[in-house]
């Protein structure tokens, strides 16, 4: 098996930077920032681990993501929802391999399947979730009145489902366990937002 992008050491932040909403563009309030890799994307929004499935998106000529006041780089709509759920993944997971000393391996993984997990952000419906069977993350869009709304816009879902699918490769089906297994499964998950947002 090959090794994991992101496994090995490296200095902290000092590769690609990618842009990303704080909690969602529809809280104009807490703005745009940047994310800082640990790992340079130089084949664009693709790796071992994770894909999106809105195709490969590349970066400016420095191997940033960065639409905003960035003469170099002109992104679509669908290709900022890809940049910014590629950065919150890729920082979860650079996030618990720096915690734990390990790679993160998913739960296929260990059975010789060497396929990514993919990011579906443009699922026609609210749910978002974790799908072990499909190797996907599904993030929703739906309407709220006349506004469309994003899931993979919101650092909290985006985060919390990765950390599913991180515990799922370390313990797999801990989730469906006893109920308190269950809770512990949340509670870890809700901690991987939290760990992306000090970071910054």
């Amino acid at each position: 098996m090959s090794k994991r992008v992101g496994a090995e050491k490296r200095e902290t932040g000092m590769g690609a930077k990618l842009q990303a909403w704080w909690q969602g563009p529809f809280y104009s309030e807490l703005g745009k920032g940047i994310i800082h890799l640990d790992s340079h994307l130089n084949e664009g929004l693709c790796d071992d681990l994770i894909k999106i499935d809105h195709g490969c998106v590349q970066g400016d000529d420095h191997g940033n993501f960065i639409w905003q006041g960035n003469s170099e780089a002109s992104y679509t709509e669908e290709e900022k929802n890809a940049i910014h759920t590629f950065a919150v993944a890729r920082k979860v997971i650079e996030i618990f391999q720096h915690l734990s000393d390990a790679p993160v391996e998913w739960y296929w993984h260990h059975f010789g399947e060497d396929s990514p997990l993919t990011y579906k952000i443009n699922i026609p419906e609210i749910h978002c979730g974790y799908d072990r069977n499909q190797r996907c993350i599904e993030l929703g869009v739906f309407m709220r009145g006349s506004f469309k709304i994003y899931n993979c816009r919101s650092v909290d879902l985006v985060a919390h489902e990765t950390g599913h699918a991180i515990l799922d490769g370390i313990k797999p089906g801990g989730k469906n366990g006893g109920i308190e297994c269950r809770g512990l499964a949340e509670a870890l998950a809700d901690l991987m937002p939290m760990s992306v947002s000090y970071t910054h």
